[in-house]
């Protein structure tokens, strides 16, 4: 079965309507109500009138665990029961913000503005979490997303991102998107599978500086077959268009990095500046890439065209830098292996993925840095972070996980692609300082990444 993102699809009043049969996967990628009254956040997914509640408890004041205001975000949900939909399902969202009826500290919020001091003490959320145990909880704000509300925002391929500064502490809408924007554009690149929802409910007056849209934000990807996904690590489909860097894009410290991860001035989560420098794109072209079929056999075993295996990767720690090393000028790690060197010295034109955990430190300035001489990207959660395509001469790329506004002390999921088409470079060049736990066990018959 050919596993492929369903790319054609309408957004109707904030409902998503696919016009083809449909799998699908909510990512939440981030919540950010702590400037306003910092409560319980819960999100309720809608299919045809069948109420879905992948995260858990819509209703807060019942089950209390469905939280997404607990800083362990981004997170994944496929929501399909037992198979696809079919083409003209509409997929709905309700998203509330909850407010804890007997602390007398609402009071400040006797309106939807929003002004006021956070509520409940250690009620409110922290990033750590909240407990309904002993108190009564009422919905403070809602947003539906397929009614038409102007508390919902969706933005597609192509999209432009508003200009909304952050209320108070909150962030703006921006860090949420960064990785889905093209520097040199300022537009949104998702793939053609993808949506990503904006709830403010935080306030009913949009006109108040509270209304920021990023109270919750949730990304929606289409594909036709939940294993599609992978367990988190599906493969985006893009588009097949893409363009040749002539000039890298640059961090302050002359470290190249994905091009749309590039912000002219701003800090990260550490709090040191960066003032990045941009680089260029040369035209626009497809390369070897055909269709997004022909791009998916990369890394997905297809007996009529590849073979898989399994290869360990052991990074070493450099006792002085506490940088984390995996360095080879000559990499050929599948030599004399399944199909052969098939009478070349080495066996070349390949492709290796990898998965990895991690807990992310905000005071520990981590980071992954890649250099090699082909094709290599990583996702974290879903978000691309290091992007080196094409055949070129040997190239790295830095990401600071600091620049991704996560979450302290949170685990995250890296996944790692790489693919080897030109035999004249070999090198492969993987660092981080970051310690790392063994992601997804990739098994060597038709399992996503081979």
């Amino acid at each position: 079965m050919l596993l492929v993102g369903v790319d054609e699809f309408r957004v109707a009043s904030g409902g998503l309507i696919p016009g083809e049969p449909f799998a699908a996967q909510a990512s939440v990628l981030g919540v950010d109500v702590t400037g306003g009254l910092g409560g319980p956040v819960t999100l309720q997914i809608h299919r045809d009138g069948v109420d879905l509640e992948p995260f858990g408890s819509f209703d807060y004041d019942v089950l209390g665990d469905g939280d997404l205001n607990d800083g362990s975000n981004p997170r994944h949900e496929v929501f399909t029961l037992g198979s696809v939909y079919t083409p003209g399902t509409i997929i709905e969202m309700t998203a509330a913000q909850w407010i804890d009826d007997d602390d007398d500290s609402e009071d400040s919020f006797s309106n939807d503005s929003g002004s006021g001091d956070s509520v409940g003490g250690d009620d409110s959320s922290d990033g750590s979490g909240s407990s309904n145990s002993g108190i009564d909880w009422d919905p403070y704000q809602t947003a539906h997303a397929g009614d038409g509300s102007p508390n919902v925002l969706v933005l597609e391929n192509g999209d432009p991102v508003p200009d909304i500064p952050g209320f108070r502490n909150n962030g703006a809408m921006r860090p949420y998107v960064r990785p889905y924007v093209d520097a040199s554009t300022g537009l949104v690149t998702l793939g053609q599978n993808q949506a990503i929802y904006f709830f403010e409910i935080g306030t009913s007056d949009l006109g108040d500086p509270d209304a920021d849209f990023q109270d919750l934000v949730v990304l929606v990807t289409l594909a036709s077959d939940p294993a599609y996904f992978g367990g988190g690590g599906s493969i985006p489909t893009e588009g097949i268009a893409g363009n040749k860097v002539t000039s890298q894009w640059t961090d302050s410290a002359n470290r190249p990095i994905a091009p749309h991860l590039y912000e002219p001035t701003g800090s990260d989560n550490a709090g040191n500046p960066y003032e990045d420098k941009a680089g260029n794109n040369g035209p626009s072209g497809c390369g070897s890439i055909t269709s997004d079929d022909t791009f998916i056999e990369w890394y997905r075993d297809d007996v009529a065209v590849n073979q898989s295996t399994l290869h360990d990767l052991t990074l070493v720690l450099d006792p002085v830098t506490g940088v984390y090393e995996y360095l080879d000028s000559d990499f050929h790690p599948i030599d004399d292996k399944l199909f052969g060197n098939e009478g070349d010295t080495h066996n070349n034109y390949y492709t290796l993925a990898f998965s990895a955990d991690f807990v992310y430190d905000r005071s520990a300035g981590q980071f992954f840095e890649f250099e090699g001489g082909d094709g290599a990207w990583m996702f974290l959660h879903g978000r691309l972070i290091l992007d080196i395509g094409g055949v070129r001469p040997s190239t790295g790329q830095y990401a600071s996980m600091d620049r991704l506004s996560l979450n302290d002390g949170s685990t995250y999921t890296v996944h790692f692609f790489f693919a080897q088409r030109d035999p004249q470079s070999t090198g492969f060049n993987l660092r981080t300082n970051i310690e790392l736990s063994p992601g997804d066990v990739l098994g060597t018959v038709s399992r996503p990444f081979d």
